[in-house]
């Protein structure tokens, strides 16, 4: 990877306007930043379609966005109004990175381990959402979140090189069917990171080596090759917060170096 390519989520825990919180990101070393695709209720900038000039204006690059998951398990609806009403929402989310210069779009297949088998509902979903971004010449990345085996199904069903994988470390230690070795498996097609750490009972969102992922374990499967970002996706807890925002994302950035130079 190129190892300017550092970049982190937008939101990490402090209550800020975003205009703050992009700032001490930059300050702090980051280079990428990830944004959440829906408006930030309260905030000085409310609308996501005024982030993108703001994060260009701070000499930050948007690595993605993430698209809003609460219906996704809808995704495999054998309901068609259902299903179509989250396909459509998607791809809208994809004309969105086109309009506004953004190669990629992370999004969630599942949630809440309610989807208990893949189905050919999903493949079609997926497959036409695909099909959107091929045309608009933007990338998804699913994210792995709480089965491997419907990222696994959805990945080994769809060929597309505008398909690919966001790898979650903390999701890792805690979905179903963690014998399917994600990283492994798909490294070649590894589009985006979410990097954090927990204590292996839930997502716990830390810094890396503040919880028990074995990060030796994870340079074993990680991509040689992967020339994206290596972004985090952590948030501050109470003891955290007992310190800045600017020493919280210090404290992020020595952690993410330490874990680029192990990995590469």
């Amino acid at each position: 990877m190129t190892k300017d390519k550092i970049g982190i989520f937008s939101w990490f825990g402090y209550i800020m306007p975003i205009e703050e919180r992009l700032k001490i990101i930059k300050d702090g070393g980051f280079t990428g930043v990830a944004i959440w695709w829906e408006d930030e209720e309260g905030l000085t900038i409310s609308k996501k379609e005024q982030i993108p000039k703001l994060v260009e204006k701070l000499g930050l690059h948007i690595e993605n966005i993430h698209a809003p998951f609460c219906s996704s398990n809808n995704l495999w609806s054998s309901d068609e109004s259902i299903r179509r009403e989250i396909v459509n929402k998607h791809i809208q989310w994809i004309k969105d990175c086109s309009k506004f210069n953004i190669p990629l779009m992370v999004m969630h297949i599942s949630e809440g381990f309610e989807i208990k088998e893949p189905n050919n509902m999903g493949i079609r979903s997926l497959g036409e959402i695909i099909e959107v971004a091929e045309e608009y010449g933007v990338k998804v990345a699913i994210e792995n979140t709480d089965d491997n085996a419907l990222i696994h199904y959805i990945l080994s069903n769809l060929a597309s090189p505008n398909i690919g994988l966001c790898f979650d470390t903390s999701h890792n230690e805690i979905a179903s069917n963690r014998e399917i070795n994600l990283l492994k498996l798909y490294g070649n097609r590894l589009f985006a990171t979410h990097i954090s750490d927990n204590d292996g009972l839930k997502d716990r969102h830390w810094t890396p080596f503040d919880g028990n992922i074995n990060w030796n374990k994870i340079k074993e499967d990680f991509p040689e090759d992967y020339n994206g970002y290596l972004s985090m996706e952590i948030c501050a807890g109470d003891e955290d917060k007992e310190s800045s925002p600017e020493e919280y994302i210090k404290k992020a950035y020595d952690r993410i170096i330490k874990l680029r130079d192990l990995l590469f």
